[in-house]
């Protein structure tokens, strides 16, 4: 039997046999992406330290901001992109949520 869920403007299904999802106390996805560029918390895309970006994706509420901060470094230097493409292409090979790729998106500068 699949459940709709919809989440920040998504619809979603899911088997209510699937194991349960961890309730999380995580920041809502438009309040932290608010509170970080309010606070000019952006980091560079091609200098930050993978412990800044780790930091600046929490401060955005990104789940598994330590995996997506090393993967951000994986693939640098990204070109000065203000859409950036590249970082969109290399990350999409991860199947991320758009809302996840837009929070990390959200904290970056050249």
């Amino acid at each position: 039997m699949l459940l709709a869920v919809a989440s920040c403007g998504a619809t979603e299904s899911i088997a209510l046999d699937d194991p349960p999802v961890p309730v999380s106390s995580e920041v809502p996805f438009e309040v932290a992406v608010t509170a970080a560029t309010d606070a000019g918390w952006k980091v560079d895309v091609n200098s930050a330290s993978t412990s800044e970006l780790e930091e600046a994706f929490e401060a955005a509420g990104v789940a598994n901001a330590r995996r997506w901060a090393r993967e951000v470094d994986e693939y640098r230097p990204y070109p000065k992109d203000p859409d950036f493409a590249k970082l969109r292409q290399e990350l999409g090979k991860y199947n991320i949520a758009p809302e996840v790729l837009e929070a990390i998106i959200s904290t970056l500068e050249f």
